[in-house]
């Protein structure tokens, strides 16, 4: 698996990122189809991003993901670092 960064297991994975790709989705009302027309990625490959389904998207279909929602791959990491802070201080 692709790593990004250093969550609390260790390892940042590609199911951790499909997990912040689906909260920014929901959060801005877009379907999976919605948002595969604005980045010009398929909706099977955001399906499986968003359920951690395959192992390497590639950083430039991350990067489009990104731009259709409208929100930079650091932004993409940052909702990420924010969510385990989240999960750290709970356990």
């Amino acid at each position: 698996m692709e790593k990004l960064l250093v969550n609390r297991g260790g390892e940042k994975n590609m199911s951790d990122i499909g997990l912040s790709i689906r909260r920014l989705r929901e959060g801005q009302k877009l379907t999976r189809e919605a948002l595969a027309r604005v980045s010009d990625v398929p909706t099977t490959t955001i399906t499986k991003i968003e359920h951690g389904k395959t192992d390497n998207p590639g950083i430039q279909t991350i990067e489009k993901i990104a731009q259709g929602l409208g929100v930079s791959i650091a932004d993409l990491l940052s909702d990420v670092e924010t969510e385990v802070s989240r999960v750290n201080m709970v356990t």
